[in-house]
């Protein structure tokens, strides 16, 4: 089993996802912050008749949680075609300081896959 963790400024849900710029670092203009993480998950290969417990956290630069999503997934694929789940989230989170955010991917309490982003002040001129 595989996972992808894509960040995008945007992302339409749609039979097939559209999606916008990739993003790596966010610039708010103060602290505290709240900034919207669209993001799209892709299990592949899967188990084809199993579930697995899908678990997305969200942490700081010193590893403390920000935020948590659990999810039972289950293969919906045709056959022929590569078992998997593609998942769009989208979660709104406060940012309380600079530094690097990682969203993390665990499956069955492994750790699968991290995407880090950074957070930094948007400087006005």
């Amino acid at each position: 089993m595989h996972t992808q963790l894509l960040v995008c400024n945007q992302i339409t849900p749609d039979v097939q996802y559209t999606l916008g710029t990739i993003i790596n670092h966010i610039k708010v203009k103060v602290l505290p912050a709240v900034v919207d993480l669209p993001f799209l998950l892709k299990i592949i290969d899967m188990p084809k008749n199993e579930e697995v417990f899908t678990e997305i956290k969200i942490t700081n630069s010193l590893g403390e949680i920000l935020s948590t999503i659990s999810y039972v997934h289950r293969n919906y694929r045709k056959e022929g075609e590569v078992p998997g789940v593609d998942h769009y989230f989208e979660v709104a989170l406060l940012v309380e300081e600079l530094g690097t955010i990682t969203i993390e991917c665990y499956i069955d309490d492994e750790k699968m896959n991290w995407y880090p982003i950074q957070i930094d002040i948007e400087n006005e001129l």
